[in-house]
């Protein structure tokens, strides 16, 4: 499973390498706020069109409560034979909406942390994920994502991107102070972990340009690669088996020592 610890020493060592651009508190997210709403924008707007069906089904199953904001282009289902099993969750995904539907704390907070997000101050800004619904989608999506290379925060931290907003309100630190609430989540980081150790996850491991971890702007970031890393260039995906394979210790420890 992956070393979230190595993960992170890597991550953010690459920023250090690669970007100038400051970050937030805990340098877990830029600083920049448009780097985050791009992101969110795309990933957003890429749920909403591959998933539209899903997310119909979710939010026929369980409207969003009165006073939530909704997705416009979401089209209300008739359907009264479906249930929750036709939505296909990822297993910790379905666990954590579950929670939501169940737990009537964390009922409470996940309504009202989406609710809330929009008195904050400077709210009229910045790209906000509407609803718990879509944010269950979004996570769902993500589980079978790798990340691609960036010049930001962004490249290893999506759910913070997803509940920047929402966790900021009264009603969101009042969740993540919640035992339940964080062991949902970890197994959900867990999950994605395990799938970044399987061979599907090497798909970001390409030349693109701006995007593959063997591009140019990331191999600006990691120069001389193939001396510092054990790896085939001529091989498929350079010899490594997943994106966690990626990720060597010796590697990490040259930048972090």
């Amino acid at each position: 499973m992956l070393s979230f610890f190595r993960w992170l020493c890597f991550l953010h060592a690459i920023q250090s390498v690669s970007s100038s651009r400051p970050f937030r508190l805990g340098q877990w997210l830029p600083a920049d706020w448009n780097v985050t709403d791009e992101w969110l924008t795309n990933v957003i707007h890429e749920c909403q069109c591959k998933y539209k069906d899903k997310l119909e089904m979710l939010l026929t199953l369980h409207p969003a409560a009165e006073g939530d904001e909704t997705p416009l282009c979401v089209l209300r289902s008739t359907d009264t034979k479906i249930t929750d099993k036709h939505l296909r969750l990822h297993k910790p995904v379905e666990d954590l909406k579950n929670a939501i539907l169940t737990d009537h704390e964390i009922n409470m907070f996940f309504h009202q942390m989406f609710w809330q997000q929009y008195q904050l101050p400077n709210s009229s800004e910045g790209m906000k994920i509407p609803s718990w619904q879509l944010m269950i989608i979004i996570i769902d999506h993500i589980m079978t994502t790798a990340p691609m290379f960036n010049k930001t925060a962004l490249v290893g931290f999506p759910i913070n991107a997803i509940l920047n907003w929402p966790m900021a309100t009264t009603a969101g630190f009042a969740a993540f102070l919640n035992d339940k609430v964080n062991r949902l989540f970890k197994n959900i980081l867990n999950y994605w972990g395990e799938f970044l150790s399987t061979p599907e996850s090497c798909y970001v491991l390409t030349d693109h340009p701006r995007h593959g971890w063997f591009g140019e702007d990331a191999m600006e970031a990691m120069p001389n690669f193939v001396e510092k890393f054990k790896c085939d260039p001529d091989a498929p995906y350079y010899g490594f088996k997943s994106w966690d394979d990626f990720l060597p210790e010796s590697f990490v420890l040259q930048f972090v020592q």
